[in-house]
């Protein structure tokens, strides 16, 4: 994965989104990495926790990549 990095450590399935330079935001990659991720998560047999946590110092995730989102719109409108 490029964005994220999913460890498993003492029962506990640790996400660490790994793509601090971009405010760790989301496009349709990102998502289908968390879609990836979950069902990993969801597979696992037995008890598990799951923690997100970020290698930005500032910001979790800013939300929806805006540039990527308007590049989107300007490419549906032609």
């Amino acid at each position: 994965m490029t964005t994220m990095n999913l460890t498993f450590d003492e029962g506990i399935h640790i996400l660490n989104l790994t793509n601090g330079d971009n405010d760790n935001t989301l496009t349709l990659d990102v998502l289908q990495e968390y879609n990836t991720v979950l069902d990993q998560v969801e597979a696992f047999e037995g008890n598990t926790a799951f923690l997100i946590t970020s290698d930005h110092v500032k910001t979790f995730s800013a939300g929806v990549n805006l540039e990527w989102f308007n590049e989107q719109d300007q490419a549906t409108r032609g």
